[in-house]
């Protein structure tokens, strides 16, 4: 299942999406500073990739822009609450950062979750030097609250 708005699109990520284009990203520094889970080798990447596909509460999408792969996002439900789902979000081609992706991602997500996933909430874990991330949910209209280790975002249908 593809989901788009017309230039922004969620594909469903496969095995041979974590490919050497998905393991650079995790070089970058600025996705390195981010990201809780960094990929060492190729074989390391498919195997987070496997398990994240194998996983029932686990939707996984690769994130291009105008035909391109610029990402991925990942919804994972809460272990505690079914009807809440965590967004994760990653522009890994730097070209693309800045230019407007991430609230359209993160809307399509929402829409996803909401609409096929039956969440009643989503939510997202952002570091607190992560402005841009920041930016991009409260675009998506997501609300904000800070706490001592991270920003939680939330959105309710």
């Amino acid at each position: 299942m593809r989901i788009s708005d017309g230039q922004v699109e969620l594909r469903p990520f496969t095995e041979r999406a974590a490919n050497r284009q998905y393991l650079a990203w995790f070089s970058d520094p600025e996705v390195a500073r981010f990201i809780t889970h960094r990929p060492k080798d190729l074989a390391d990447a498919r195997g987070y990739a496997r398990s994240k596909l194998r996983d029932p509460h686990c939707r996984f999408f690769s994130l291009y822009m105008l035909g391109s792969r610029v990402g991925t996002l990942k919804l994972e439900r809460d272990q505690a609450d079914e009807e809440c789902w965590w967004l994760g979000l990653l522009i890994g081609d730097p070209a693309w950062r800045g230019c407007g992706i991430g609230p359209r991602a993160l809307w399509l997500g929402c829409l996803y979750a909401f609409d096929r996933l039956h969440a009643r909430k989503v939510l997202a874990g952002i570091d607190h030097a992560n402005k841009a991330s920041a930016r991009a949910f409260q675009k998506a209209g997501f609300e904000l609250r800070g706490d001592p280790d991270r920003i939680v975002a939330w959105k309710t249908p």
